[in-house]
């Protein structure tokens, strides 16, 4: 699996092997790979099925100091690292969370995955938002993918026991001392 940094993305320079006939990708923080992330991962590697490469791009654990609410990363960004490589994914591009990444636009963001990585399948959870202010979520993003002639798809949030599985439940689970139920999570 290959590792690109954002700059690499930005100035073009992604691997014209991995780039071929288009891309399939995510975009996350994936602090902690749940069984919600891993319902999104694999939607995203159904992208080989018509020939693209899959790529997951993701923050480093800068990320995790900058956010309004600092907290520590439930698994570290190697181990990350790791487990999309054992999932199947043939690149992923970091980014360095700085003021001018959380400043840019969730437009200006997608231009940059569709006219410098290529992109032509995009996978995020419904209830996904990005960009400055958090500004774009689904309803930007199906406009932009239809205008481009670009595939989407949403995963709905995977439910334990009623609740929507995400990496704050996690967290908390671990926080009150139930490691085992927290572990079924991830």
């Amino acid at each position: 699996m290959k590792v690109f940094s954002w700059q690499d993305a930005v100035s073009g320079h992604i691997d014209e092997k991995i780039l071929g006939k288009g891309t399939a990708l995510t975009v996350g923080v994936f602090d902690g790979i749940h069984i919600g992330h891993k319902e999104l991962l694999k939607a995203v590697l159904e992208g080989k099925k018509n020939g693209f490469s899959c790529g997951v791009v993701t923050f480093t654990d800068k990320i995790f100091c900058i956010s309004k609410t600092s907290v520590n990363p439930i698994e570290t960004l190697e181990e990350r690292l790791s487990r999309f490589e054992k999932m199947g994914f043939e690149f992923v591009i970091l980014i360095d969370f700085t003021k001018d990444v959380a400043s840019m636009e969730g437009k200006a963001f997608l231009d940059v995955l569709y006219e410098k990585c290529a992109l032509k399948y995009l996978v995020e959870g419904e209830d996904f938002r990005f960009g400055a202010g958090g500004l774009t979520g689904k309803n930007e993003i199906e406009i932009f993918c239809k205008e481009r002639g670009l595939l989407c798809t949403f995963i709905p949030p995977v439910l334990f026991n009623g609740e929507r599985v995400s990496s704050t439940l996690i967290r908390k689970l671990l926080k009150e001392g139930k490691k085992d139920l927290a572990a079924r999570l991830i």
